[in-house]
């Protein structure tokens, strides 16, 4: 980037606060209830000499709180709340800042034979974000970071890595606030590497703000990792099989050791297995009067993934902290596919005209390394802070492909002879972030926020096809291509936040810079035979307001504008050969929609949540299919405009002291806007899920979930009903060292993918069998030795990036 215009330099002056920092003592500290931070604890100063309160606060969601402007003198420091034991410490303050932590019990009264214990909430709610608290809850052990997806109300993943919110909404992931770029079954592969025991908690925020990036489109969950608080070695090891078609494993340990200044951690996950696919499919081509029917089989004849990651961390002093970590990802897996295409030339005709068969076998190969590093410093004692990171990925995806066409007369008998088709689609991708993020708190109730980003990407994909068998084949310049994808975004934030008695604010805007290029070459010629560049500035606001006129009453109303950007794959025109009548290619003409969005919550009690959303898009890219002659093109497009408005209600009632229940109930009205046809199609989607946990005797633990959706669209298309029920076990031994669970996921059969293509050229219904229907065993054994330590510098790295779209 050689200069930075005009109009970007004002915008950064008038996001920059000016903050006076002036010297005030002042009263700070941590409480935790047990290993967990303790939220909405409160915590009061009283004068010594007569108890009068001279401040006040409560605990954020760290645990942290801050009293500022304290004279000197001697106090008495009380934190109080409810389930917990109150604590109180006798204080002398002077002239420096106190620190003073406190290490809270659970209040645990005896009625009679009844013993009753508070714990704290599985799910909390805060002016921006609902927090599902994994590390306090029954999930903190034996589970993974995919599986516990669904342990949030109206979020379902599958087990074929696809992930929405309340069934019409598209989920994008972070973890530790950075963006994980993998997608669908890389996406499941990767979080199933992550076990629970290092889980604290799943940030969801169905609206999100300024800080974030502006393609953070959707629904933004982000899994928080915990950060180890014991000086010695802690770590756990566990195992996982499971049984559909297939047998897969998954084996894997975490360590961490804590010494003076210093912490070190290393985890290994090893995954292996088999996967399916089976696709049903019947098609009408309306020109030429012909109907087909398509039988695909597809199977992973073996998944192999390795995950590796290490780091070290260093406190340089009690308030800066410097860190490395490395994440190492290999994935290999080699597939094959069958396809069966019987043609016929009228409907439930018996009679067959012709038919063809491919084999399809496939070959991946995926190297991904990433480095994170991070300074950081805590500025005062009130939480102000001062992040500067570096972020590389390195990501190569060697793939093959062998295609064999067979074709075959209405008697079985080849026509001709086969067709052997094969390609090599390397693909290397070198990502790197540079990120500085201020934040300033004034006081308890007000603060600054600032950062800058700057992510370059470079990716160099190619594809090569041969015509023949194997190493018999003859190369084909006529259908090989290389492209080549520049990319640079440059961005700046600031938001700004106060609590006031009963309100609460938090504005936000953000500024970005893109700019990039493709660049595709035939095999042919050298010469550039295609050439897209794009370099625009665009804005992105955000606001939340909160307002509690009670203590068990919350209204809050969320708004901010969100860009979804094509990325290389949808730009790229390579094309993608999976069998004679079937292809897909990208799109290079393809432009960047924007989304504004638009939430109205009321929570009851932290028990009912009630929500008004409405989402607005102009211009999105979705798949669409048309025809040349008999081959099937799969592409993308600018298709439509789309307008959602939703209804939503959740819940989580503790019915009896042994029987949790959390629902989730949804009904949108969607309209979507044919920009081709210059017509609207509506639906009403109704989706539903429920969950019930049971604490039995024993120890033993159930859970029974299922949820149902109706009547929605896959992309501009028509979805046809899902439904699935789910069955868990749970029991913990050895002191709760060792937890066993069982899990039966579908076992009634229920899931049935489907959805039907209506087009001006053809008609295609698509059946869908996917490896729902399983029986899972998982065995986890944590272990700590060592003393808690006195305070830990929070390493949350605040980055994220556009990574996803690479």
């Amino acid at each position: 980037m050689s200069s930075l215009p005009a109009r970007f330099c004002l915008f950064l002056l008038w996001l920059s606060p000016v903050t006076a920092y002036t010297q005030s003592v002042g009263i700070s500290g941590r409480v935790t209830l047990g290993t967990v931070a303790a939220e909405q604890v409160s915590v009061t100063l009283r004068s010594a000499k007569d108890s009068a309160l001279i401040r006040a606060t409560t605990t954020n969601a760290q645990g942290q709180y801050i009293l500022t402007s304290v004279t000197q003198g001697n106090y008495l420091l009380v934190a109080s709340g409810i389930g917990i034991v109150n604590q109180s410490k006798e204080i002398s303050v002077g002239n420096e800042d106190v620190v003073a932590h406190f290490s809270m019990q659970e209040s645990i009264t005896m009625m009679k034979d009844v013993t009753v214990s508070a714990r704290r909430p599985l799910i909390t709610r805060s002016i921006d974000k609902t927090v599902v608290h994994i590390e306090s809850s029954v999930y903190k052990k034996g589970e993974n970071g995919y599986a516990l997806f669904n342990v949030i109300p109206g979020v379902v993943a599958d087990n074929a890595g696809s992930v929405t919110f309340g069934g019409t909404r598209n989920v994008t992931v972070y973890v530790d606030d950075n963006r994980v770029r993998l997608q669908g079954e890389d996406l499941m592969r990767y979080l199933r590497s992550i076990p629970s025991e290092d889980i604290k908690s799943y940030e969801v925020r169905t609206v999100s703000g300024a800080e974030y990036e502006g393609s953070s489109t959707g629904v933004v969950i982000n899994i928080v990792l915990k950060k180890e608080a014991r000086y010695g070695l802690t770590g756990n090891a566990n195992s996982s099989f499971e049984r559909h078609r297939y047998s897969n494993f998954s084996n894997g340990a975490d360590l961490n050791y804590r010494v003076g200044k210093l912490n070190i951690k290393a985890n290994y996950n090893y995954y292996t297995g088999k996967n399916f696919s089976d696709d049903s499919q019947h098609q009408f081509y309306k020109d030429a009067g012909i109907y087909t029917d398509q039988l695909n089989l597809y199977r992973d004849d073996h998944v192999h993934l390795h995950n590796l990651s290490g780091g070290l961390s260093y406190f340089l002093t009690g308030k800066q902290l410097v860190s490395v970590d490395y994440r190492l990802m290999e994935l290999n897996v080699a597939s094959e596919g069958n396809v069966t295409n019987i043609m016929r030339h009228s409907a439930g005709d018996t009679a067959i005209d012709s038919a063809f068969k491919t084999l399809n076998r496939k070959a991946t190969d995926i190297d991904n390394q990433q480095v994170d590093v991070l300074y950081r410093i805590k500025l005062d004692t009130a939480g102000s802070k001062l992040d500067v990171a570096y972020n590389y990925l390195g990501y190569h995806n060697a793939l093959s492909s062998d295609l064999i066409n067979t074709f075959l007369d209405s008697n079985g008998q080849p026509t001709r002879d086969p067709q052997g088709i094969s390609f090599t689609n390397p693909a290397r991708v070198g990502f790197s972030t540079f990120s500085a993020d201020l934040l300033t708190i004034s006081d308890k109730k007000t603060s600054f926020q600032i950062g800058s980003r700057y992510n370059t990407s470079e990716t160099d994909n190619a594809i090569n096809y041969f015509d023949g068998f194997g190493s018999g084949g003859v190369f084909n310049p006529q259908r090989s291509s290389s492209y080549v994808y520049k990319e640079n975004i440059f961005g700046i934030y600031g938001t700004f936040s106060h609590d006031f008695q009963k309100w609460s604010v938090k504005a936000g805007l953000r500024g970005e810079n893109t700019n990039y290029s493709g660049n595709s070459r035939s095999r042919i010629q050298e010469a550039s035979m295609l050439f897209i560049r794009d370099n625009r500035f665009d804005f992105f606001p955000s606001f939340f307001v909160q307002y509690k006129p009670r203590e068990k009453d919350q209204f809050s109303f969320a708004y901010s504008r969100k860009v979804t950007r094509p990325s290389y794959t949808l730009l790229n025109p390579i094309e993608d050969i999976a069998d004679p009548y079937y292809v897909s290619r990208g799109n290079p003409d393809l432009l960047p929609y924007f989304s504004d969005n638009l939430e109205l919550n009321y929570t009851r009690n932290s028990v009912h949540n009630f929500s008004l959303f409405y989402n607005r898009l102009r211009g999105i890219i979705n798949t669409v299919y048309f025809s040349e002659g008999k081959v099937i093109v799969e592409s993308y497009a600018n298709a439509n405009n789309e307008d959602k408005l939703g209804l939503s209600y959740s819940s989580v009632i503790s019915l009896t002291k042994w029987w949790e229940v959390t629902s989730y109930l949804s009904l949108t009205y969607d309209r979507i806007y044919l920009l081709d046809r210059e017509t609207a199609i509506r639906k009403l989607p109704f989706y539903g899920s429920l969950t019930s946990r049971f604490q039995l005797p024993g120890g033993y633990h159930a859970e029974v979930n299922g949820f149902y959706i109706t009547n929605n669209f896959y992309s501009i298309y028509d979805l046809k009903p899902q439904g699935r029920i789910n069955f868990a076990f749970k029991k913990s031994y050895l002191n709760n060292k060792l937890t066993v669970t069982l899990n039966a996921n579908d076992p009634f059969n229920l899931t049935r993918i489907g959805y039907r293509i209506d087009e001006k050229d053809f008609y295609r219904d698509v059946n869908r069998t996917l490896p729902t229907r399983s029986v899972s065993l998982g065995l986890s054994y944590s272990f700590s030795s060592g003393r808690r330590k006195g305070e830990n510098i929070d390493k949350s790295d605040n980055s994220a990036s556009e990574k996803d779209r690479l």
